[in-house]
């Protein structure tokens, strides 16, 4: 349910500055990042010690809920939960 639920939001723009303790690992991390090419997607290591996410992300809750009924449709105790629900009607 979670891998489909994350293909149902599209994501604008990520940016991101990372930075952590270890100056070699920074150093890694900027040579990974700056040969990154994704056009949404712009990530930077730093030593400065400043770690910063920026996410621009589209949700469309219509699409959720039809994920989150799947689910519900899906589950071995579907008779258990129309019975609750045919009982608190009546």
């Amino acid at each position: 349910m979670a891998g489909r639920l994350l293909h149902r939001i599209e994501i604008k723009k990520l940016e991101g500055q990372l930075s952590t303790p270890d100056p070699m690992l920074n150093g890694l991390l900027y040579a990974v990042f700056v040969n990154l090419n994704l056009s949404k997607v712009h990530l930077s290591a730093n030593f400065e010690n400043r770690n910063r996410l920026l996410v621009e992300a589209t949700v469309r809750p219509y699409l959720v809920l039809l994920e989150v009924a799947r689910f519900l449709a899906a589950l071995p105790y579907l008779r258990l939960i129309k019975a609750t629900l045919a009982h608190g009607r009546s």
